[in-house]
């Protein structure tokens, strides 16, 4: 077992008290310029046994688990798009820790910290190389990509330099993995509303490359973060909630038809002991206010490079 993985992770407790059982070889770097998870199981399974055995898995945290899964499994490649806080990354992590539960090989990239410097692009290179050689020799296998749209993201410490050279180095090979009929690819994206708002260098060197790899995908998924009643109380106990009160705030989220991994996430438990419709309404408003915002820093950027 790895204890530095997931050392916070909430959600399928039954799941977490698996971790020292899984056998295989694991390397996870976290750093700058990295952002990676590589596990090999000593005795791996097909993707049809995996299938075959997903009954058996622990129960996952999203409804749409099984169903994202299935079709990136049938179709070869499926990019998952949402609002930003939907909980994509919480279920690229799920699909991580079912694919060791289970015994599938995974590689595992977190665009967001890889793409952050280009101090390590060759390693990046080598290693999505390397993993389709061994699916080509081995048989299929699952290829992450978490926060797919950040290649093409400008962000506030990223320079030009930086994002041409992993476009022009990294996201060429990138496309070739997702291409690759031998992976599974499962990607994470945000909603083309966001990327808009957040692809702002108007570079065709970084914003072409970045577009072929989000089209890359043979499949779409309007993912939404639903979760069942149980995940949802633990996430909100995870959050110091009273087990009463996160209680009564899961069924009234489930009532309301909103039992989302971003309500869960972001509901003040203090408001809605006071007044839950209240509670609910100031989630509502603060997902708008972020893409307002990411409109406005967009609009300013825009401009500032007009003058320019």
């Amino acid at each position: 077992m790895n204890e530095t993985i997931n050392n916070v992770w909430y959600g399928n407790s039954e799941m977490l008290e698996q971790e020292p059982f899984f056998e295989g070889m694991m390397v996870e770097e976290k750093y700058n310029g990295k952002g990676y998870l590589q596990y090999e199981p000593l005795n791996p399974v097909t993707v049809d046994e995996f299938r075959d055995e997903l009954d058996n898995c622990v129960s996952p945290r999203f409804i749409e688990f099984r169903d994202v899964l299935n079709t990136g499994i049938d179709e070869g490649s499926v990019l998952l798009e949402g609002a930003p806080g939907a909980g994509k990354s919480n279920i690229c992590q799920d699909l991580e820790r079912c694919s060791r539960f289970i015994g599938l090989p995974i590689l595992k990239i977190s665009m967001h910290i890889n793409a952050g410097t280009t101090r390590h692009t060759e390693e990046t290179i080598n290693l999505v190389d390397s993993y389709r050689r061994l699916s080509n020799a081995a048989g299929r296998r699952i290829f992450i990509l978490d926060n797919v749209d950040y290649g093409g993201y400008k962000g506030s410490s990223r320079t030009r330099k930086n994002a041409i050279e992993y476009a022009e180095a990294v996201l060429p090979h990138l496309v070739e993995a997702v291409d690759d009929v031998n992976l599974i690819a499962i990607g994470a994206a945000h909603d083309e509303d966001w990327r808009t708002a957040k692809w702002t260098w108007r570079d065709p060197a970084i914003d072409r490359p970045a577009r072929e790899l989000i089209e890359a995908y043979r499949s779409r998924y309007d993912f939404q973060g639903y979760m069942s009643e149980e995940s949802v109380q633990e996430l909100l106990l995870h959050r110091e909630a009273h087990p009463d009160q996160a209680m009564s705030i899961a069924r009234s989220l489930g009532k309301a038809g909103l039992l989302q991994f971003f309500y869960a996430n972001h509901i003040n438990p203090e408001v809605y002991a006071k007044d839950p419709s209240e509670a609910i309404a100031r989630v509502q408003t603060g997902r708008q206010k972020r893409y307002t915002n990411a409109k406005q820093a967009r609009n300013t950027d825009e401009a500032e490079q007009t003058k320019a």
